[in-house]
Parts: structure tokens; C-alpha cells; sequence
């Protein structure tokens, strides 16, 4: 039965119209009644996970009936959450309306204040927590206004109602607003180190993200260690050749190179991933010498694409052979150190996964738990004349070694370290960074009671974390982009 879905899928790929007799005299509602169908359609030819979605039915002519399936649903959306139901791996698949993600990851334009909060506090046993900024972009509207890590958040826009018990009652919808829904907002924030109040109108805007936030070397016990924090795998290469995060990326960590450092700690947590030219970018620059050319990821892809020779390693236009290392600098360690929480996902799992098989990886994460699992990946599909893209889990990366099922995250190797927000991000203090500093002084973790800070008066100070729901599945995102041709369409 397969066979002859899938011959007639070959019949009417990107002919939807062909197939339907029923049109709309609206274009608007028409356009829309096409998405749900394409949506269901290309989930059949695109999903890791095809066998386990239901089969189309199929009319008298032998024709294919989408709307057997799609017909009663209202939005593409609620299509895709059908569909779902059935993929129960699947919680990354979206659509994307407005051409989010070839800005954001493509080109590293973000339209937003540029500032991620969340909430914490100092009890582990407290059920209520403050709200603080956790991130802070470069070149944002956030940093141009004054606002860095660490602030407590007293007010938006006059509305003091914003601790944890409050704002989950009303589904995050005020503390949402600090995202860059609006066009404009006001802030009261409290510094974390001189306890100065202060209100900040935020104005959103769009701007180039710059996502190296740090980049530096520190001594201890007579050893050099490397700090490099990165926020997002933004896209290194375009039809005209390597793009300017190309540049930053190979110089930062060249600067680290040039002054000789033995250790190296990579802070991802805040990197929710971007893309996958990126992302073997980093791994091939970071990789000791010994890879050579070999493997260092693979991809897992459904029966359709297969038969398409998508992952076929004798043609050299194939989207979904295997990737090689290219190692083109001297960078050489043996050990490296990765910092992670719930919010480092996608292609900075792949970098850590694909990094395993071939030298010591060390993983430090909070909560006793490690990244947060998605070892899977999507491609954009313009559907219906670009009314849409569709990104459907399409690939899961598997490491040379084979590995790559960390759909409960990557776990630390110390996993009980905590995300210190009073603290600026590569301060050798700020408790995860400090952890790994231990380790590579001592060649150990110090115990959870041992790393627990205390103030003057005594008090431990061992935060406990609220993580808010993420945004978007844009942000936990694993993007296959190609630059020298387009991505293969189905035909």
C-alpha cells in the first residue's frame, strides 16, 4: 500500500490545486485549505517518523483524499498537532508565517529587545520566584538601553504582579511582553550589583546579533584555559561565499589558539541551536588533529527521501550524506568543557555529540538533569506560492560512533551545578564556570554542598531555578540550510 500512496503523492507534488475540485472563490481561504493539506502531505513524505502516520485515503479514481484527514480541522497548525498525536517524538515540527527563521538563523536579524528572563530564587524549596534577566544579546535594543545580567525585574510597564505564582496564573502573558511582542515597553529593574533602581523604556528593533558574548583566557595553577560563550549557531555561509559570522567565529577562536591555552570551556547555556553549517564550523575548529577526514555525523532519513538518494555518499549533491571533518587549524587538546541547562539544544548537541567519539567531553549542567534533547533537525519547505514554510522533522544526526538517541538531553558529567545570574557570564566566580575551573585544576568536581555559595551573613545561596516554557520551537532549532544549489525539491 505504500507503493502506491507514495506513486500517487509523485502525481500531484506541488499540484495541490490538481487534485482538489472543491475550491474556494476567497484566495485567502483557499490558500489556507491548501496549507492544511500540505501539511499532512509533506508530513508523509518528510517525517523521520512516516510509518507511524496514518496513510491517506484514497478516493474511488484513485486519487488521494487529504481532506479525509484534514477536512475537519481549521488551521495548518492544528493539522501539524493532529498529525502529532501519532509522531509522539515529535514535539520540534512547526510553521512558520512570517519568515522568522531564514532572518533569524539565515542572516542573524532578530526583531525583538534582545533580553531573556526567567525566574529564580534562593530557597530550593520555595514554590514562588522573582523574575531576573538571565541574557542580554549583543547589539540589542536590551544592551543599548542600559540592561545587563543579573537584574532583578521590579515592574512591566507599571505592573508589579510579575513573581511566578502571579504570572503562570495568567500563562506568562505580562513577563511574555520582554520578549518584543510590543513595540514599545517599560522596565523597572533593580542592578545587581550596585541595588540602583532604575525604569528602561524598551524600544524593539531589528538588529544583527552578534552571538560570541565572550571570548577569553584566564591562568590557574599554571594552566591557560579558554572561555568562549555562544548563543546561536547563526548560518556561516551564503551564495556568495562565508559571511561575516564565519570570520568571527574562525578569529575567536584563533585568538584563543594564539595564546596557547590547555583547556577549553565552551559556555552553551543559552545556545538553542541554528544551523547545521554552523555548527560544523565549531566542531571542525575545536576537533583535535587526529580526526582527520573521517566521519563526523551522519544522517537517519525516512524510506521517500532514500528512494530520492538524498543520503546517497557517491553523489556528491546529496543533501544528507555524511558530513567529514575539514580541520584546517592547529588547535589540539584532548579534553574539552561544555556548560549547558535545559535551554542548549539542537545543533549545540550535535557539536558536543559529534565531538565524544574523539576526545574527552565534559558536561556541566543544573538541576541534575543536561541539554535538552533534540537530536533531530528540519529543512524549510515554501509551500502554496511561499504563503509558508514548513519545517518537518526530517533528519536525526547520529555521531561517528553511531550515537545520537539523546532525546532526554545530553546528562552532565557534573550535573548538580546551578546558573548563577549575580554573576556576569565568563567571571571565573559564576558557579558553572568556576565548576569547570575545578575540575581542570583538580581533576575532579567538588560535591553540590561544597560549590554552594554563601553570603557575608551566612546564608547559602543555592538557587533554584523556574525555567519558563519556551517560546518557539525556533529557538530549539536544528536548520539545514544550502547555499551552493537549493535544497532538493520533491517532485
Amino acid at each position: 500500500m505504500k507503493t502506491r500512496i507514495f506513486l500517487a503523492f509523485c502525481v500531484c507534488a506541488f499540484a495541490f490545486t490538481s487534485c482538489k475540485k472543491d475550491k474556494s472563490p476567497d484566495p485567502t481561504v483557499e490558500k489556507e485549505t491548501l496549507l492544511r493539506d500540505s501539511t499532512y502531505y509533506y508530513s508523509i513524505l518528510l517525517s523521520l517518523w512516516t510509518d507511524q502516520i496514518p496513510e491517506p485515503k484514497m478516493k474511488n479514481n484513485d486519487e488521494i483524499d487529504l481532506r479525509a484527514f484534514t477536512g475537519n480541522l481549521s488551521t495548518a497548525e492544528d493539522v501539524l498537532k493532529k498529525v502529532k498525536t501519532y509522531t509522539t517524538l515529535d514535539r520540534f515540527s512547526f510553521i512558520d508565517r512570517a519568515g522568522v527563521v531564514g532572518e533569524e538563523i539565515g542572516e542573524g536579524i532578530h526583531k525583538e529587545f534582545g533580553l531573556v528572563p526567567d525566574y529564580f530564587s534562593p530557597d530550593q524549596t520555595a514554590q514562588n520566584a522573582k523574575l531576573y534577566i538571565k541574557l542580554v544579546q549583543k547589539n540589542s535594543p536590551a544592551e543599548a538601553a542600559g540592561i545587563v545580567r543579573g537584574m532583578e525585574v521590579l515592574a512591566i510597564d507599571g505592573n508589579t504582579k510579575i513573581d511566578y505564582i502571579s504570572q503562570s496564573e495568567k500563562d506568562f502573558d505580562l513577563v511574555n511582553k520582554l520578549f518584543g511582542g510590543p513595540e514599545k515597553i517599560s522596565v523597572q529593574v533593580k542592578h545587581p550589583v550596585s541595588s540602583q533602581v532604575t525604569t528602561v523604556s524598551l524600544s524593539a528593533g531589528s538588529y544583527n546579533i552578534q552571538p560570541i558574548l565572550a571570548n577569553k583566557v584566564i591562568e590557574r595553577s599554571g594552566k591557560k584555559i579558554g572561555y568562549l560563550a555562544y548563543t546561536s549557531f547563526v548560518e556561516v555561509l551564503s551564495k556568495s561565499g562565508v559571511t561575516g559570522y564565519h570570520t568571527a567565529l574562525n578569529q575567536a577562536v584563533k585568538t584563543l589558539e594564539s595564546q596557547g591555552i590547555n583547556e577549553l570551556v565552551v559556555d552553551l547555556r543559552y545556545n538553542g541551536g541554528g544551523s547545521t553549517n554552523a555548527a560544523e564550523l565549531l566542531i571542525n575548529l575545536l576537533a583535535p588533529t587526529n580526526v582527520g577526514k573521517g566521519t563526523m555525523y551522519s544522517y537517519k532519513i525516512n524510506q521517500y527521501l532514500k528512494g530520492w538518494g538524498w543520503d546517497d555518499e557517491n553523489d556528491p549533491e546529496a543533501p544528507f550524506k555524511s558530513v567529514k571533518f575539514n580541520k584546517t587549524n592547529s588547535l589540539n587538546l584532548s579534553k574539552i568543557y561544555f556548560i549547558v541547562t535545559k535551554s542548549t539544544a539542537s545543533a549545540s548537541e550535535l557539536l558536543m555529540n559529534s565531538l565524544k567519539p574523539h576526545m574527552q567531553v565534559e558536561i556541566i549542567s543544573e538541576n541534575n538533569t543536561g541539554s535538552y534533547g533534540k537530536p533531530v533537525g528540519f529543512f524549510g519547505l515554501p509551500v502554496v506560492d511561499e504563503y509558508a514554510d514548513l519545517y518537518i522533522t526530517s533528519f536525526q544526526t547520529l555521531n561517528s560512533a553511531g550515537q545520537g538517541d539523546y532525546f532526554n538531553g545530553l546528562v552532565g558529567t557534573k550535573k548538580n551545578s546551578y546558573d548563577d545570574v549575580s554573576k556576569q557570564l565568563g567571571d571565573p566566580t559564576e558557579r558553572m564556570f568556576a565548576d569547570a575551573i575545578y575540575h581542570i585544576v583538580n581533576n575532579n568536581y567538588q560535591s553540590a554542598s561544597a560549590s554552594t555559595r554563601r553570603t557575608s551573613s551566612g546564608q547559602i545561596i543555592r538557587p533554584k531555578t523556574f525555567n519558563m516554557p519556551v517560546k518557539s520551537n525556533i529557538e530549539m532549532g536544528m536548520f539545514k540550510f544550502s547555499h551552493d544549489k537549493e535544497v532538493p525539491q520533491i517532485k
